[in-house]
């Protein structure tokens, strides 16, 4: 089950790198030099942009297996 986690761990780090198009060091000094407000409003996007396909997921699922 580690191996997999460590592999996992790998690609996530790895398509960062590629979506990002630059190393994962550099990204996380950016981000350390970005404005506390801009952190905050970034978070919170990020966040309600997970919940609302979480949302749709579930939405979705249920229309799914809903009887008619």
């Amino acid at each position: 089950m580690a191996v997999w986690v460590i592999m996992g761990a790998y690609a996530l780090v790895g398509a960062i790198e590629l979506v990002g198009g630059q190393s994962l060091f550099n990204a996380a000094t950016n981000w350390d030099s970005l404005p506390s407000w801009k952190k905050g409003l970034i978070s919170a996007l990020v966040i309600g942009i997970a919940i609302g396909c979480m949302f749709l997921t579930i939405l979705g699922y249920a229309r799914m297996t809903e009887s008619a």
